[in-house]
């Protein structure tokens, strides 16, 4: 009877050597090209938060900083701070920002 038990719990434990390779299931599957952030073409707008706005002074956060009308961020040059949008320009593209949405101008 002893003998049974050893034998059955051998032969359960020998499927693990000669049977298929285990598989991680969270690794990358193979074959498939896996690309840094940094190299998509993609580009992610910045996002608006708030915006700061009175006669006197106009700022608005964006991507948790604070900017006003001529400084850069992300790329992009802050053209215009209005009480209910910014306006944003690269490379010849002009995006207007609203807490709600993104539209491009040009």
């Amino acid at each position: 009877m002893v003998n049974g038990k050893y034998l059955f719990f051998i032969a359960s434990l020998s499927g693990f050597a000669w049977g298929e390779d285990l598989v991680d299931p969270t690794a990358p599957k193979q074959g498939e090209l896996v690309v840094a952030p940094s190299l998509q073409t993609e580009q992610v707008l910045p996002q608006l938060q708030s915006i700061l706005y009175q006669q006197d002074h106009q700022s608005a956060v964006i991507n948790n900083q604070a900017y006003r009308v001529g400084e850069m961020v992300s790329g992009y040059r802050v053209l215009s701070i209005q009480a209910s949008h910014v306006l944003l320009k690269r490379n010849g593209k002009t995006i207007k920002l609203s807490l709600f949405n993104a539209d491009f101008i040009k």
